[in-house]
């Protein structure tokens, strides 16, 4: 029997996976039922590690030794501004690895980024061989639209270290356009909005019958439900500081035991209007008595708090549908993805900007597992049955809709909330009895095995308990995890997929969410200039021509290269791209040790997109034929502090852009180029890829050694490069030197260390 491919969505706060059979995609459990793992690694004192549910618990009582959120940090390097503002926040401890990458440490041990989110893909794969009863080795994982090329390889090597054949890295949201509009023959333009809980993403696509095309993708991959977890903390730790004059910022355990009774307060009003959350002996007094704190909260002022973080998606937006040339109003649909779209205000708000009820048919949590899914059963060469086409939702009232061009933020009112009621005592009745939360028994979970240890803080002392009280009336809810129903028996005969639940009524009860959203991005960390050879370089934009000319054949453009031929059943007219910004007065611009030849750049073939994947002649359906586009523009640095792109953001991908290069000095025999990622002029605002190295050079007097650079970004996204000797026609040797890479060798040595490590 065949492996199965399965569909994985890595996430920041949690991590589903997913497979198709019967020609539908559906979510694999745990052995406990849960369908939902939480992204978290904790190695134990005892030399056992923990992922899941387990280490989230002990995120309460050892949080230094607990890693988390690593979906935000990985692949960037360790100067960058993210991580050193995550490094302030985080509880454990982070270091520079030999090649610039991040590394944490836990228990003398240290660990890349890779190496702890491999910890999660394992206890994936193994969840999905115990419900499917084989082995798994072939997977497709997915990715936010906007990750660059470093991210996409650090999770590709993330899924090498976990014993993975990763197929493809998948964007999120081209996954939930599979997940809702596969081989339903639709003609519709979407839109998908991806809040998870580290990352914000937005895609405009086209559905034309069995072709996904995306048309526009922006986002911001430290934007997330996280931060509004940190928002919530920040108020409670405003609040302790006036009752109690201690402040529990200092306190780094404490504090970790704050934004988690956060995100269950946040989830709570996401179905109630007003919440309390008691923590009890958070801190300890000066006369060595332990204080607790209570802390209400109304979702009136959770939605004001949170609206500078969610007002940043809306201007992420906007900066999408321009560069598609797109209202809001021109489109057809709106998916929802990640948990924070959970939020009735960040539902009510994407109303308002698209003038239209999102779709939510697919459980947002789900919906990207559920697309990877779909694709790994294509790329194994599967048969798949077509979901019907998604129906529009009705838009709500003129009235309601913001004017063209404004933000649903921009009428929000800037008063303060009322103070909220006073927190009742004990002794007096709730409507609702307090439920208490200790992060870790919940219904439906089974007892901890008898080897891990109870939660006692670092003085010995047990942890006190996490209260929540619904402050609504109604029989108490306990937040609880989604959970899917037990695998079906092979056997068994599968029934066509239900259809769509309508969302339910406002005021309906609905299980919230594990936790997600919004974040400001900041500014990239600047580089220190290379210090090697400088050769002057022209700075025209490639040419358009499909082939190699001779020499001096092609005078520079001023305009920038245009996608090349799409396989659509109808062309649809492309955005004109932003006129090219006006070149500085400056000295000629310089490349590091290569110089491009006076005669303007030159343009390799296009690479045509990928053709579809056969079908058995018995299946009606067509394969879906995915048409991506780059996230970011590609750039090499010149002198002075500026660089020329390369390759155009949102071009479509597959995709290669060719430069000539000549060298600077006689008998050069290696070259460098620093690679960059980004869309400004200059090189301290765009994201340092790497080094390109071209070795082996022939010898000769300056300049007459001519070379081709080709850059190529290939379906997944991920960058390669490729040089050959113009006179001669030899292929040259070239290396990517990216920050932080692991090499096959470390890869394989991580493997092995990870094959050794006891799990839960």
């Amino acid at each position: 029997m065949a492996s199965p491919v399965l569909g994985i969505d890595l996430g920041t706060t949690n991590s589903v996976v997913a497979v198709c059979d019967g020609g539908q995609p559906r979510v694999l459990a745990g052995a406990d039922g849960e369908a939902v793992l939480p992204s978290v690694v904790s190695f134990h004192p005892s030399g056992q590690v923990l992922t899941g549910n387990a280490a989230r618990d002990r995120r309460m009582v050892d949080a230094a030794h607990t890693i988390f959120s690593v979906k935000r940090l990985i692949g960037r390097p360790f100067r960058s501004v993210e991580v050193q503002r995550g490094a302030e926040r985080l509880p454990f401890h982070m270091s520079e690895s030999p090649t610039g990458g991040v590394m944490v440490s836990a228990r003398g041990e240290s660990y890349t980024l890779p190496e702890v989110s491999a910890l999660v893909l394992r206890r994936l794969r193994s969840m999905a061989e115990l419900a499917l009863g084989q082995s798994c080795v072939n997977a497709v994982v997915t990715v936010p639209a906007n990750f660059n090329e470093l991210q996409r390889t650090a999770t590709r090597d993330a899924g090498r270290i976990a014993g993975l054949n990763v197929l493809r890295i998948l964007n999120e949201p081209t996954a939930a356009a599979l997940a809702y509009g596969y081989g339903s023959h639709i003609q519709q333009r979407v839109a998908v909005y991806d809040l998870g809980g580290g990352t914000f993403d937005i895609s405009i696509l086209d559905l034309s019958g069995d072709v996904i095309e995306v048309i526009s993708s922006a986002g911001d991959s430290y934007l997330g439900g996280d931060d509004v977890d940190r928002v919530i903390a920040d108020k409670m730790v405003g609040h302790f500081l006036q009752a109690e004059q201690i402040d529990l910022s200092t306190d780094t355990q404490a504090y970790e035991r704050l934004r988690m009774a956060a995100e269950w307060l946040k989830c709570e009003l996401s179905r109630r209007e007003h919440a309390v959350v008691r923590i009890e002996d958070v801190a300890y007094a000066r006369d060595g008595s332990a204080v607790d704190l209570e802390f209400q909260m109304s979702r009136e002022e959770l939605d004001q708090v949170t609206f500078p973080l969610v007002g940043r998606t809306f201007d992420i937006c906007e900066h999408a549908l321009r560069n598609a040339g797109l209202r809001p109003t021109q489109l057809d649909n709106v998916i929802l993805v990640g948990g924070q779209t959970r939020s009735p205000k960040v539902r009510e708000l994407v109303s308002e900007y698209f003038g239209r009820e999102p779709l939510t048919d697919v459980d947002p949590s789900f919906v990207v597992a559920e697309g990877a899914a779909v694709q790994g059963h294509v790329l194994g060469g599967g048969a798949f049955v077509g979901r019907a086409a998604p129906t529009s939702r009705p838009a709500p009232p003129e009235s309601a809709r913001p004017p063209a061009g404004r933000s649903p933020l921009d009428d929000v009112p800037t008063r303060v909330a009322p103070p909220p009621p006073r927190v009742p005592t004990e002794a007096q009745s709730f409507d609702d009895e307090p439920t208490k939360v200790a992060t870790r028994t919940e219904p439906g979970r089974p007892p901890p095995p008898s080897a891990r240890p109870p939660l006692h803080d670092v003085r010995g002392k047990p942890v006190g308990a996490v209260t929540l009280r619904s402050m609504s009336s109604g029989p108490p809810v306990r937040p609880r995890r989604p959970t899917v129903p037990p695998p079906v028996p092979p056997d068994a005969q599968r029934s066509a997929r239900p259809a769509p639940v309508a969302p339910p009524p406002a005021g309906a009860t609905q299980p919230p969410p594990r936790a997600d959203v919004s974040v400001t991005p900041f500014p990239m960390a600047s580089a220190e200039p290379p210090s090697e050879i400088d050769v002057p370089i022209s700075t025209a934009p490639p040419a358009r021509e499909s082939s190699l000319p001779p020499e001096r054949s092609l005078p520079p453009s001023s305009t920038s290269p245009q996608p090349g031929p799409r396989p659509e059943p109808k062309p649809k007219p492309r955005p004109k791209s932003e006129p090219e910004p006006q070149p500085v007065s400056e000295p000629p611009l310089r490349v590091e040790t290569l110089a491009e030849v006076a005669d303007g750049p030159v343009t390799a073939p296009k690479s045509q997109p990928p053709p579809a994947v056969t079908v058995p002649p018995a299946t009606p359906r067509k394969v879906p034929l995915l048409l991506d586009v780059t996230p970011r523009s590609l750039a090499i640095e010149t002198t002075g502090g500026f660089c020329e792109q390369i390759i155009e953001q949102n071009a479509p991908i597959p995709t290669e852009q060719t430069r000539r290069f000549s060298t600077s000095q006689d008998k050069q025999t290696e070259v460098r180029v620093r690679v960059l990622q980004g869309e400004d002029r200059r090189v301290e605002d765009n994201q340092e890829l790497g080094h390109v190295r071209l070795t082996r050079l022939r010898p000769a007097t300056r300049g007459e050694v001519k070379i081709d650079v080709t850059f190529m970004i290939d379906a997944d996204g991920t960058l390669d490069v490729r040089a050959r000797d113009e006179a001669t026609g030899k292929a040259q040797q070239t290396r990517i030197d990216l920050v932080g890479a692991l090499s096959d060798k470390e890869v394989a040595r991580m493997r092995e260390r990870l094959s050794r490590m006891g799990s839960d």
